[in-house]
């Protein structure tokens, strides 16, 4: 019983140590403006992004688009899926004002492994390790 009280005595000082740490917060910079949570004055944790037009909902590490998340540009264009170090990067999807979208893998921002459709959904061509090869 008593090592069950420590465990829950030391969750409960964990819990409280991180929150701590984490603070939401608006942050205003030059034509952008941060919502979430922050870690010494930068985005860290869930948060939105406006900047300008556009708007990045998700996870932010060290000030940078970490983890998943979702851009999007109010004349139609959406890429939902993974981030590293701001750029795209992991599985994910970009969708165009057309209807036409990329599905599958980015490096370095780059489309990698995947499927490129048209506006009716039929596949116009596959990515294979950075190379894009048309189906038509």
């Amino acid at each position: 019983m008593k090592q069950l009280s420590q465990f829950f005595l030391a969750v409960l000082l964990l819990t409280l140590s991180a929150a701590s740490w984490a603070e939401w917060k608006t942050l205003n910079y030059t034509n952008a403006t941060y919502v979430g949570n922050t870690l010494n004055g930068q985005p860290n944790g869930q948060g939105t992004y406006t900047f300008g037009i556009e708007q990045y909902v998700g996870e932010f590490k060290d000030g940078l688009f970490n983890g998943q998340g979702t851009w999007t540009h109010p004349f139609g264009e959406k890429y939902v899926g993974e981030w590293k170090n701001h750029e795209k990067n992991g599985q994910g999807t970009f969708t165009w004002p057309t209807g036409t979208k990329y599905v599958g893998e980015y490096r370095d921002g780059k489309r990698w492994n995947g499927v490129s459709y048209d506006e009716k959904g039929l596949v116009a061509g596959t990515y294979e390790e950075g190379v894009f090869r048309s189906t038509g």
